[in-house]
């Protein structure tokens, strides 16, 4: 089971600019990784995020956003962490 640090306003993912870690073995692990980006600045503060298990994460939690599918212009729905690489609303999907 793995780990996901997250903002529970808008449920984007809390990544490690260091280690570029999106999850973490145990929950021990993100709680310690959640204050070492506290310290050196990477995060805000410590309160506004929150720690759960990335199953949980992804089936109940992750918030889907719409977004416009450049080639057709439809409008979609997608995971709010989707990578820009990965998104239909971005022209690098189109260019990959």
């Amino acid at each position: 089971m793995s780990f996901v640090i997250y903002n529970p306003v808008d449920t984007v993912i809390l990544v490690n600019t260091k280690t570029n870690a999106h999850s973490y073995k145990s929950l021990s692990a993100a709680k310690a990784a959640l204050t070492r980006m506290t310290k050196s600045g990477v995060a805000e503060s410590d309160v506004l995020y929150s720690i759960t298990d990335a199953t949980n994460f992804s089936l109940n939690i992750e918030k889907m956003i719409p977004v416009q599918n450049l080639m057709t212009g439809k409008i979609m729905m997608e995971r709010a962490n989707t990578p820009r690489s990965c998104s239909v609303g971005s022209e690098l999907f189109f260019s990959m």
